[in-house]
């Protein structure tokens, strides 16, 4: 099993299970999780892959308008930031500091 996070792009009903709101995770196997994650409705808690700033100082990500709510809620998360539930993008990326 693996924590996935539910994104914008979700409906009412998430992989089976009723959607618990934007930002909130799911545990489920990997086939469970398959089809939402091409519809992009569900995100891995960790991201496989998310932009990174290539410099001699910082290897942290990159924090963009082109990241999802829900990635940059992970994001905050991870760097122990709080955020405001319904907090948008723009203030999400503003406490990170971008």
């Amino acid at each position: 099993m693996q924590d996935y996070i539910i994104t914008e792009k979700a409906g009412r009903i998430v992989a089976g299970h009723r959607n618990t709101g934007v930002g909130t995770t799911l545990s489920l196997t990997e086939s469970q999780a398959k089809h939402e994650l091409r519809l992009g409705t569900l995100i891995p808690r960790k991201p496989k892959a998310v932009a990174v700033a290539t410099s001699d100082v910082d290897d942290a990500p990159e924090i963009s308008m082109k990241l999802t709510l829900a990635q940059l809620q992970a994001i905050a998360e991870e760097r122990k930031i709080e955020v405001a539930p319904g907090a948008t993008k723009r203030q999400i990326i503003e406490a990170l500091g971008g």
